[in-house]
């Protein structure tokens, strides 16, 4: 019983203990995820841009891929990337499509951000 008692102590411990670490470095987490993503999707409009002008045989990124990129929350990437190498400008569905992305990322994070820190925040 003892030993019961004294493991669920100290798992009880280490849970708070890890929630009172995500809760300190929520942000810091959020903002890490943002630029990873966002790197990553600046990255496949470079290559793709590449592969457009280059003319070569090889397989493109498909356009579903950016979009899905900019949807889980790299539309800010894809869009730097829609101006830096000058691609994908002069498709309509690019044009709306990536900055109303945009709109919805921000929506998405605040709402995310702000029940994580009301869920964890309040247990602690």
């Amino acid at each position: 019983m003892l030993i019961k008692n004294t493991f669920r102590k100290c798992f009880l411990h280490d849970t708070l203990s890890y929630m009172e670490f995500c809760t300190k470095n929520i942000e810091a987490i959020i903002i890490t995820i943002l630029i990873l993503i966002n790197v990553f999707s600046f990255i496949v409009m470079a290559r793709d841009k590449g592969k457009a002008v280059h003319k070569n045989n090889e397989e493109r990124t498909p356009e579903g891929i950016m979009f899905f990129l900019g949807a889980i929350w790299g539309s800010v990437g894809v869009y730097l990337g829609m101006l830096v190498f000058r691609h994908k400008t002069r498709t309509w569905y690019f044009q709306l499509g990536i900055p109303l992305l945009i709109v919805q990322n921000i929506a998405t994070i605040s709402l995310f951000s702000s029940f994580i820190e009301s869920t964890f925040c309040t247990i602690l």
